[in-house]
């Protein structure tokens, strides 16, 4: 019991130190959460319902989770290779892409969320 207890304490202390160094070291990691922050606080000084906010608070967690993976990619790629591939490229982009379309989307959601809340 102890050893798996060893092992998730181990992995949440490895998962936050990933965290931590993300978000000093990546620049959009810090825009993402940036907004993020500033559509909770807006919901709740706009006083959403509770539904709402956990929709917020749900896609802005999306959001950064996918921020934190993104790196993840962009870091094992450059790892991988220090001169231009076109593969290495794609996998770069497409996981930025994948960053960029759920960060529309959770802006849009907010923005859905904020005309609904004024009506």
């Amino acid at each position: 019991m102890s050893n798996i207890l060893k092992k998730i304490s181990t992995s949440g202390f490895n998962a936050k130190v990933g965290v931590i160094e993300t978000f000093k070291e990546e620049f959009m990691c810090r825009v993402q959460f940036s907004f993020f922050i500033i559509q909770l606080v807006l919901s709740v000084i706009l006083n959403f319902d509770f539904y709402s906010i956990i929709i917020i608070l749900m896609g802005g967690s999306l959001v950064i989770a996918l921020e934190l993976l993104n790196t993840g990619v962009e870091n094992l790629c450059d790892f991988c290779s220090s001169e231009y591939e076109q593969l290495i490229k794609r996998s770069k982009d497409s996981a930025a892409g994948g960053v960029f379309i759920i960060s529309v989307s959770n802006w849009i959601i907010f923005l859905l969320l904020l005309i609904h809340h004024f009506i």
